[in-house]
């Protein structure tokens, strides 16, 4: 692994069927933020040091995965953070975001208003897809939608997937077909993962976990706040022919500190290789952070 930008943690990923007119594309990946309340005009040091570090680097994507608040009155703090994180970092292709469970009625309702969006620079993706294009290849970049009532459902997903075909006139291919677009799917739970894998996606962004946010010193985390095994709490996965890249985030839970567990934003750097490991029809961890 390369050496650490500050909180940005660069990581490259071969994927074997990224296209060559993608080679090199650069993800910045924000999950986990919680910034809180009394964090209010400005978000924490922290998230400032994120922004002017993310400022820094050329990004093609920007992706946002979840927890833009902890408590339904940190909405203002989370928009704060949100509106000062768009206002100095421009990737070339857009920003692009999910909320997650910690992501309360005002500050989700405010972001998705039809009439007058919080933040109209982000485009949220509430279960559904959008086409975007680099050097003239298609990217089809998808959302699972979840908030502090609702538990991600890959099934309409899905749905909505086949039904974004139909709104193109296209026919929808095949997960396995050579010829399709370049598939990346944005998940606040990586418990997702499977269901990435049969909709043929070829990389999943997620979060949720913290990285277990406290370790024993050998990286071994005590929990993850989630039902998958402690053993896929970060890093890379992969289940069948889908990557899946499990941040450890930036924030903090319940106890407001962390532990042999560094925040951090991996900084993805796209590259046409191999994928670690085998095909496989279950979940496995090929490294962890």
């Amino acid at each position: 692994m390369p050496l650490r930008y500050g909180l940005i943690e660069p990581v490259d990923l071969g994927l074997p069927r990224l296209p060559r007119t993608l080679e090199g594309l650069r993800i910045g990946h924000v999950s986990d933020p919680h910034p809180r309340r009394r964090h209010r005009p400005q978000p924490r040091k922290r998230l400032h040091d994120l922004i002017d570090q993310l400022a820094a680097h050329r990004l093609d994507l920007l992706v946002l995965t979840g927890d833009y608040g902890t408590f339904p009155d940190d909405a203002e703090a989370g928009l704060g953070f949100l509106r000062l994180l768009v206002d100095r970092v421009k990737p070339a292709l857009g920003t692009f975001g999910v909320f997650g469970n910690h992501d309360h009625p005002p500050l989700v309702e405010a972001c998705l208003d039809p009439s007058k969006p919080a933040v109209p620079e982000i485009t949220w993706l509430v279960n559904d897809a959008v086409r975007i294009e680099h050097k003239n290849t298609p990217i089809d970049l998808l959302g699972v939608h979840a908030t502090n009532t609702r538990l991600p459902d890959a099934t309409q997903l899905a749905l909505n997937y086949a039904a974004f075909y139909d709104e193109l006139g296209e026919t929808q291919p095949a997960p396995d077909d050579s010829d399709r677009p370049f598939r990346l799917l944005l998940s606040h739970f990586p418990r997702v993962l499977p269901a990435a894998s049969d909709l043929g996606v070829d990389l999943l962004l997620t979060g949720h976990t913290h990285g277990g946010q406290i370790r024993l010193p050998w990286a071994q985390p005590l929990e993850n706040s989630s039902p998958l095994p402690l053993r896929l709490t970060t890093g890379l996965q992969r289940h069948g022919n889908t990557a899946a890249l499990v941040s450890r985030g930036l924030g903090e839970m319940t106890i407001p500190m962390r532990v042999f567990c560094q925040p951090h934003a991996p900084l993805v750097t796209l590259r046409r290789q191999a994928l670690m490991g085998n095909t496989t029809d279950r979940s496995v961890r090929l490294w962890h952070w």
